[in-house]
């Protein structure tokens, strides 16, 4: 008798034994996919979440992301299997800020309750406490300035817990009474020198006190100075305004500043002036300036002169104290030029260097603008007070005038200068003329050449003007300055 093995074909089978329909997983654990097939041949399992295959044979550590809905087909050559599995990922509690603030702001008579939730898996449970009592945070409840603090939170679920301080900011329309805003005021020199208005309300009221139509903003706790009268106070916020009326009468020492007492005076010479200095007071101030090293009073218009610059204190005297202020006057006037000098002897000789400097006092300073003879050889120094001259030459003669210039007027001065040959100059045309003139000619005779106004009878040596800067005009190598003479040369 033969034996033969029996094999029997199974199409794949997954059931809840190999495959379960449900996983819990708790987060940052590790865990494995359990999901096989029976089937002949053996059946191969893969598992689908999200379009991603997902590794059934290795353990991974568990988050959140692992949470979802994974299809599994087991597959053999008889057919396949598909099924549905679904994963739980549970974990602690944690208080996010989108679902428990940190800061919250509620308005006082609103209905609010405390906003804050936990995520977590299992839903974790939330309390707050403040001040050492619990806060129902599941109750609706009519807000008053009591609910303002500090909370503190806590999530718990079987995985653990969290914690996490919130602050409940409420805010509310302004108040004022008499223990914040007195509705009279007695002001006297050396007890209350300001009166204050203050308010409650959150935010913080801005507060504005207006008298005669002028208006003063005080800041919380902050006074101003003021004079007797009527004020009416409001202060206000997002949430509303309140008004009160304030009687103030005050007597205040002398107060001087730059609205009253500028401490810097420009004042212009030849004008009538006095020193522009007042002072706020009750009763009204008396005024008094004295330049500083002088012993009269300026209390009165005069006529100014630049004397009158300088460093004067000012003070202001009623019956209760006295308030000292500095005051600089600056007084303006035209320029006057004071030097025109040339640092050289004049006249100039040629090829000489000189300077002429103009100054001029005056306030502001001065600006300098110059007319004269036009040159190359001319260029303009310190702030343009200065005209420098390098190598004077015939160009060079005539009149210079400084012209000194601020916003009160102008001066003008002027000096004449004359440039001189110099001897050797005569020496160097008439040796270069002589030289140049026997070489051409090879024979002596009579010859003409150029010369200045200082030429002068007398014998010339050739040789040594031969090359001196004088002869390049000879050699026409430059043009030549003076008039044109004749002059008899003879070789011996």
């Amino acid at each position: 008798m033969c034996m033969f093995p029996l094999h029997i074909a199974d199409v794949p089978e997954m059931d809840g034994s190999a495959c379960p329909s449900n996983h819990t997983w708790i987060e940052g654990t590790w865990q494995m996919l359990q999901c096989t097939a029976k089937g002949n041949p053996e059946p191969s399992v893969a598992c689908i979440k999200d379009g991603i295959a997902y590794n059934i044979q290795k353990k991974e550590q568990v988050s959140r992301s692992h949470a979802g809905i994974y299809n599994c087909t087991a597959t053999n050559k008889f057919g396949s299997s598909t099924k549905v599995v679904t994963i739980h990922v549970e974990y602690g509690p944690q208080l996010h800020e989108f679902g428990c603030p940190s800061s919250q702001t509620w308005l006082e008579g609103s209905l609010q309750k405390l906003t804050c939730q936990a995520d977590g898996i299992p839903v974790p449970e939330v309390s707050c406490v403040k001040d050492g009592k619990m806060f129902d945070i599941q109750r609706v409840q009519n807000i008053t300035q009591s609910h303002a603090g500090v909370y503190q939170c806590n999530a718990t679920n079987a995985h653990g817990s969290s914690s996490k301080t919130v602050t409940i900011r409420v805010e509310y329309k302004p108040e004022m009474d008499e223990s914040s805003c007195p509705s009279n005021w007695t002001l006297v020199e050396g007890s209350l020198p300001t009166f204050t208005c203050t308010a409650e309300g959150v935010p913080t009221p801005e507060i504005v006190c207006t008298k005669d139509g002028l208006s003063y903003h005080l800041t919380q706790g902050q006074g101003i100075p003021v004079y007797g009268g009527l004020f009416w106070c409001n202060a206000t916020n997002r949430h509303g305004t309140v008004s009160k009326a304030v009687m103030v009468a005050v007597e205040t020492i002398p107060k001087m500043d730059d609205s009253n007492c500028p401490s810097n005076q420009t004042w212009l010479e030849g004008t009538l002036q006095s020193l522009t200095c007042e002072a706020n007071g009750i009763p009204t101030p008396m005024v008094l300036c004295t330049k500083e090293g002088a012993t009269e009073e300026f209390y009165r218009d005069r006529n100014i002169s630049r004397n009158d610059s300088g460093i004067y204190q000012c003070k202001a005297i009623n019956d209760h104290g006295t308030e000292r202020r500095m005051v600089n006057v600056q007084v303006e006037y035209r320029p006057a030029i004071s030097i025109l000098a040339v640092n050289a002897s004049l006249p100039i000789k040629r090829g000489e260097n000189f300077t002429i400097t103009c100054h001029a006092d005056g306030y502001p300073a001065a600006s300098y603008t110059w007319k004269v003879p036009e040159a190359p050889n001319l260029s303009y120094v310190g702030n343009n007070s200065t005209v420098t001259v390098v190598g004077a030459h015939g160009q060079n003669n005539g009149v210079y005038e400084c012209t000194a210039s601020n916003k009160h007027g102008q001066q003008h001065s002027q000096v004449e200068i004359h440039v001189e040959d110099h001897w050797l100059y005569i020496i160097v045309v008439i040796a270069i003329a002589g030289a140049t003139m026997l070489v051409l000619g090879g024979m002596a005779g009579f010859i003409y050449y150029l010369k200045s106004t200082a030429c002068k009878k007398g014998e010339y040596n050739v040789r040594d003007a031969e090359n001196s800067t004088e002869a390049t005009c000879l050699n026409r190598e430059r043009s030549c300055d003076g008039d044109i003479y004749g002059i008899q040369l003879t070789r011996t």
